[in-house]
């Protein structure tokens, strides 16, 4: 799945600040780091449990955000940890602030090999730290949880474009 680079719009667009200037009063308190593990199981477990999967038989987690209820699944998970050099799960704790609080939502249009369009949901979440945190959801209705990533604010601006549908307060 890929990006597609032709946008809608983006943060300049509607006037939004830039992420690296942004003030400190609009960025949510900076998150604890979570400790990094060696192995992809161990930080599956790290993940999980951060994430509210305390027992086994628990396959997804629901999370209320401003815009609806977004649905965290088990079996998606994976991949966030698998490339153990990004210790990703560092980061969960940022990554549940910004779902719950985000700054931005974004609608991003993204085509397949086929050239089929997608749409994903795209959180931003701005921190008073150095780093700021992406959260993407998939699916027809953009529930279900995919992927987070870190980054500093010009990072983060890179992804801040398609439909902006929800702006913090």
């Amino acid at each position: 799945m890929k990006e597609k680079k032709q946008q809608k719009t983006n943060w300049k667009n509607i006037g939004q600040p830039d992420l690296r200037h942004l003030d400190r009063s609009k960025r949510l308190p900076d998150q604890p780091l979570v400790r990094t593990v060696d192995s992809a199981d161990a930080a599956m477990i790290i993940l999980e449990q951060h994430l509210g999967f305390i027992d086994a038989g628990i396959t997804q987690v629901e999370i209320i955000t401003p815009m609806d209820v977004v649905v965290i699944e088990r079996a998606n998970l994976r991949h966030i940890v698998e490339k153990r050099q990004d210790a990703r799960e560092r980061y969960v704790r940022h990554a549940l602030a910004t779902i719950r609080d985000p700054y931005e939502i974004w609608i991003v249009e993204y085509e397949d090999e086929n050239g089929k369009e997608e749409l994903r949901h795209v959180y931003i979440g701005a921190f008073q730290g150095k780093q700021h945190m992406l959260v993407v959801f998939i699916d027809t209705t953009g529930r279900v949880l995919w992927n987070f990533m870190h980054g500093d604010g010009k990072a983060l601006n890179k992804h801040r474009h398609g439909e902006c549908i929800y702006i913090r307060p």
